[in-house]
């Protein structure tokens, strides 16, 4: 009896599935900060206040960093290489 080949999707890895969720997770938020910014220039330019951009905000404190940023850094510890962090510590 002969059977058909199947064309299934290759298995991905823990880690790249995390990649992956992190990678959407990160331009979500990406465009989303972006209407946030745009939104907030908007304002600014409308009522001609003295509010702090959000440049000057996200500068201001390395606490308060933007979500998109911290999923980039999540994003960068997922591909560095086990080896290059084991030879830091």
């Amino acid at each position: 009896m002969l059977y058909a080949p199947t064309t299934s999707m290759p298995c991905q890895t823990d880690r790249q599935l995390a990649a992956d969720a992190l990678h959407r997770a990160f331009l979500i938020q990406l465009v989303a900060e972006a209407e946030v910014a745009l939104h907030d220039s908007n304002d600014y330019d409308d009522h001609d206040s003295n509010n702090d951009s959000a440049d000057d905000l996200l500068d201001s404190d390395d606490d308060n960093q933007p979500l998109s940023h911290v999923l980039l850094e999540s994003l960068v510890s997922i591909y560095t290489p086990i080896t290059t962090m084991k030879r830091d510590n």
